[in-house]
């Protein structure tokens, strides 16, 4: 007697936590000619300030050209060149806008809109499909500003090519705690920094507005100190742990440059 079979029912998978810091954060990025006075700078940054979410970033490309993207939260810059100009003209500092307005625009802004830096906990899961991994964006999804989630995949595709070196697919839950190790570091480094301004609502430890007090004269110190500019960097670029900052040496730099910006000139 011949009979069908029933077709296999699909597991139900309970979806993982979601950890998600609301932004709105806004780019506009535009291409420009500028001319030489910029001397051998590869890049130039100026960042958000607590009370005001805009901030630039202006690097060398690869034909002598400088990519120049303005970023504000909960704003979008203005897409053609006159106010994307007058929009630089507002940041913490002029450096960028005297650039900009010394060279010429080589074509329209193009606008990028990234609404959170979202996270998802796989790494507390008891049951995942067989045969599936998530990475990359799919895991965590930081905000772009900071630079960080282009290092972050890199490093997960390093770390399942050594899993997957030892033979066959990794067990999800080993998967996913080594990609929560390597996302931990960059996810507090960006909520913190994002915390740190007055526009992003989310909940700020103790810890957390103590730090970023802390990094506010740093940067304030930094501006005038190569070698914290050099250390921040690392950190922010993940080739060092945030620890680095909090370095005794690290902390008499940052101190001393307070105390410069405290004393009046002769």
């Amino acid at each position: 007697m011949c009979g069908s079979a029933h077709p296999a029912t699909p597991a139900s998978y309970v979806g993982p936590p979601v950890d998600e810091l609301p932004l709105d954060l806004c780019y506009a990025t535009c291409r420009y000619h500028v001319p030489c006075e910029v001397d051998d700078d590869l890049m130039a940054m100026v960042g958000p300030m607590p009370d005001k979410a805009r901030g630039a970033a202006m690097m060398r490309v690869e034909d002598g050209s400088w990519l120049v993207t303005l970023a504000a939260y909960g704003e979008q810059p203005p897409l053609e060149p006159h106010g994307f100009e007058e929009f630089a003209a507002t940041l913490a500092s002029d450096d960028i806008h005297r650039s900009l307005v010394r060279g010429e625009a080589l074509e329209a802004p193009s606008a990028f809109r990234f609404p959170a830096s979202v996270r998802h906990g796989y790494e507390h899961l008891d049951d995942f499909p067989a045969g599936l991994l998530a990475a990359g964006d799919a895991v965590c999804s930081f905000n772009p500003i900071y630079g960080q989630g282009m290092t972050v995949a890199a490093r997960e595709a390093v770390t399942l090519g050594r899993l997957l070196a030892d033979g066959g697919t990794p067990p999800a839950q080993r998967w996913f705690a080594a990609v929560s190790a390597i996302v931990d570091q960059p996810w507090g480094l960006a909520l913190a920094a994002d915390l740190a301004l007055e526009c992003v609502q989310g909940h700020r430890s103790l810890a957390t507005r103590a730090l970023n007090r802390y990094i506010a004269r740093l940067h304030a110190a930094a501006a005038h100190d190569p070698e914290l500019t050099r250390q921040f960097a690392q950190v922010t670029s993940l080739l060092e742990a945030p620890a680095r900052l909090l370095r005794p040496a690290t902390v008499a730099r940052v101190a001393r440059g307070a105390l410069r910006r405290s004393t009046p000139p002769p």
